[in-house]
């Protein structure tokens, strides 16, 4: 469940497995998957880092391949100096914030009868760079190139069903009560080029220098982030066309006593133009299905209105 890290003897080296809880999956999309991953990192003697993460993906049931490399050159370890570049394919949420794990898909879609997750596919290539500004100001830019097409529900396997659920539609715009097997149109195949921006502001940044770079501390106050991302049209076929910017204030790790910790994100922000934009480039929120409410509404249906259903194959 946590992954396995084999490292070098100098430490200079490390390769990282993910768990096999983000191995295999099963949603109404792709039926059961298998989505591989490994990181590999290296780091110089003066402690430039260079991380590669291929990974592979593959759906049984609409027997689609996926394959891309996400990786990232930390040049300065000191000013949290970065350069990304990703490219590749992969079947993603819509949702763009990516609200939920596959993990928690699979066991929502498998035991509770809710898909909540709705996919589609994109082929990309993007490249980003950050780096910090002065002392709590950190600076992020990305340019990226997207084709994006729709997907649609094929699989509508389950172990339980609560009596009067059905899987829902993969078009989240799709009114209730619409099929699982909807075919509803949601977004043409479109192409976006995309420079998208952002400026975090850490307000008393506290941080301690070692020989290997920058251990920033927790900074007592919320930090604020401005975000600006534009589409541009009419190159390499672009075809999404608008602009976006928002203001962010979080905390993360506020301590709650003897319960823990908590956090908090406002945002607020708006589309200045939005000539073309599709449901993928719209702005996002996080949801609050979280796996405990979904293990309890599963063992209230089992125990209160359990339908039995005789087991069938996976894919």
């Amino acid at each position: 469940m946590v992954g396995h890290t084999a490292t070098s003897r100098d430490n200079k080296d490390s390769l990282y497995y993910y768990p096999f809880n983000q191995t295999l999956f099963y949603n109404t999309v792709e039926g059961v998957g298998l989505n591989l991953r490994v990181r590999y990192s290296t780091t110089s003697d003066d402690f430039k880092t260079l991380s590669i993460s291929p990974a592979v993906r593959y759906g049984f049931a609409n027997k689609l391949f996926s394959a891309n490399i996400h990786s990232s050159y930390i040049y300065d370890p000191f000013n949290a100096g970065q350069f990304f570049f990703n490219f590749g394919n992969d079947v993603l949420d819509l949702n763009n914030v990516g609200t939920r794990s596959l993990f928690f898909n699979t066991l929502s879609t498998l035991l509770s009868t809710n898909n909540y997750v709705k996919y589609y596919r994109s082929e990309f290539g993007e490249g980003g760079y950050q780096r910090e500004l002065s002392n709590g100001i950190l600076w992020t830019s990305y340019l990226s190139y997207a084709r994006r097409t729709q997907l649609y529900n094929i699989s509508y396997n389950h172990i339980f069903k609560a009596k009067g659920r059905e899987f829902t539609s993969n078009n989240p715009l799709a009114p209730e009560g619409t099929p699982a097997d909807d075919r509803s149109f949601l977004f043409p195949q479109s192409k976006a080029l995309t420079f998208s921006t952002s400026v975090k502001f850490t307000f008393d940044q506290h941080y301690i220098t070692r020989p290997t770079g920058k251990v920033y501390l927790p900074s007592a106050y919320p930090t604020l982030t401005v975000n600006y991302r534009k589409a541009i049209p009419n190159v390499f076929g672009s075809d999404a066309d608008y602009d976006f910017a928002s203001l962010d204030i979080s905390k993360d790790k506020i301590r709650v006593g003897l319960m823990g910790y908590s956090s908090f994100k406002i945002t607020g922000g708006t589309f200045f133009t939005k000539k073309a934009l599709y449901f993928m480039d719209y702005y996002h929120f996080l949801g609050n299905q979280v796996l405990l409410s979904i293990l309890l509404m599963w063992v209230v249906s089992t125990f209160c209105h359990f339908t039995p259903l005789v087991p069938i194959a996976l894919f």
